[in-house]
């Protein structure tokens, strides 16, 4: 949350209306309690003109005094220096005309005093508890409407915020379905924020350059891979040619070896070819391959080197089922994914290949008895030349690489995990692909 753009703007933009808030309810809630003071100290004053002008000769203090049950409407008014026994407060007799606050038994009192034509002095009165609790009231009347404003703006507010990232959000989208996973398109730049743009430009250049070093190493592998294939096929009919003279055992040991190490240059050749295949960006294809038809051919070249190490394949599951792709590159992917099931399952051990269609998705499934991969490593497998670490099996670690090409060009993904404790040991990799009728 500390490196969202949307929650930092939020929490700021949050703090600042809660701060204005919190200082113009303050200055709100003052103003409209002195305003409430004002106008109770102006009811005081008018209730001691209204007597004056009625010009009361020695009125009875139970008349003067108010007989209001409400304790918030209460106010004492008496004639200064002549108390009735039944005031329930008696006011200082020295006051000069005008507003005072003073305190009475322990209690504050608003007064105003004023001095009648017939000499005698008034005192109309109000406790100040009384009177701050009306006061109270009144300003926090005028507090409820900046409550109530304050989450509709906050709403608002994000609301505001998330339409100004959306086009941010479109370009993620944007980046993440990419179909050819590699983005060799520019990022638009249309409707994006004018401080957003400068970021996407930059990577738009970065993404050439990328482009253009990925193309560089793409074309530096295929034009390798056949410069090489011809004198490599030269170099092992050649040593075919010598293996049919006559030579000392020791002479015939060592082209044996030389022909091992021609094969497996020969094998390397073939899987670079197969992907600089794999990695070239061709048109989608229109037609669908039956799975089941391309695993019975890529079988009838596989089984008898599963035979030859004792290994027991077989077809677990074959759903009719297929999906938009070259036949070429689906029998490429499946060969290698059991040409590794074949290396790495020990002698003896087993394979299983499954065929699913579940939902929309056709999904490959390739089990080996074999060791399987630490956990920590599954993500790099699909690393060109990557290999596990103590792994005696030949090969050159580009199998899964090229795997992982073509399942990237055709819109689907890949999932390995190890076979679980109590199931035994091994590797299950699975290819999910969009299925077609």
């Amino acid at each position: 949350m500390n490196y969202s753009l949307r929650f930092r703007l939020c929490a700021w933009i949050t703090a600042a209306v809660l701060l204005a808030a919190a200082l113009a309810g303050f200055a709100s809630f003052e103003s409209a309690r002195t305003e409430a003071n004002e106008l109770q100290d102006a009811q005081l004053t008018q209730i001691g003109t209204l007597l004056d002008a009625r010009d009361l000769s020695v009125p009875p203090p139970q008349n003067l005094a108010s007989t209001t049950t409400d304790p918030d409407l209460y106010i004492e008014v008496q004639i200064l220096g002549r108390p009735d026994v039944d005031d329930k407060v008696v006011f200082p007799s020295n006051l000069l005309d005008g507003l005072h606050t003073l305190s009475i038994n322990h209690e504050e009192w608003r007064l105003y005093v004023i001095s009648l034509d017939n000499g005698d002095r008034i005192a109309v009165g109000q406790r100040t508890a009384e009177r701050d609790e009306i006061a109270n009231i009144g300003a926090m009347s005028t507090i409820v409407p900046l409550l109530v404003l304050i989450p509709v703006l906050l709403t608002m507010i994000i609301g505001v915020i998330t339409l100004a990232l959306r086009p941010v959000a479109r370009l993620s989208q944007q980046i993440d379905h990419d179909p050819n996973r590699c983005l060799q398109s520019p990022l638009s730049i249309a409707q994006l924020p004018d401080e957003v743009a400068p970021l996407v430009r930059s990577i738009n250049r970065l993404l050439a350059r990328q482009s253009r070093q990925l193309e560089q190493q793409k074309r530096f592998i295929s034009d390798a891979a056949h410069e090489l294939r011809s004198p490599m096929t030269a170099l092992m009919l050649q040593a075919e040619n010598l293996s049919a003279a006559d030579m000392s055992e020791t002479a015939r040991e060592r082209l044996q070896r030389l022909q091992a190490g021609l094969g497996r240059s020969a094998a390397l050749i073939e899987q670079l070819l197969s992907l600089s295949r794999a990695q070239a960006q061709t048109a989608a294809a229109t037609q669908s391959v039956r799975l089941a038809d391309v695993l019975h051919k890529v079988l009838e070249d596989l089984v008898p080197q599963a035979q030859a190490r004792d290994i027991d394949i077989g077809v677990v599951a074959h759903d009719d089922v297929g999906v938009a792709a070259y036949e070429l590159d689906v029998a490429t992917l499946m060969r290698n994914l059991l040409d590794n099931a074949i290396k790495y399952t020990p002698p003896g051990g087993t394979i299983d290949i499954g065929i699913h269609h579940v939902g929309d998705e056709a999904i490959f499934e390739v089990r080996d008895s074999g060791t399987g991969v630490p956990d920590n490593l599954i993500d790099q497998l699909w690393r060109p030349f990557f290999r596990v670490p103590g792994t005696t099996a030949p090969g050159a670690g580009l199998g899964l690489s090229i795997v992982s090409n073509i399942v990237d060009k055709l819109s689907g993904r890949v999932s390995v995990r190890n076979v679980a404790p109590d199931e035994g040991s091994g590797l299950i990799i699975a290819v999910h692909l969009p299925a077609q009728p």
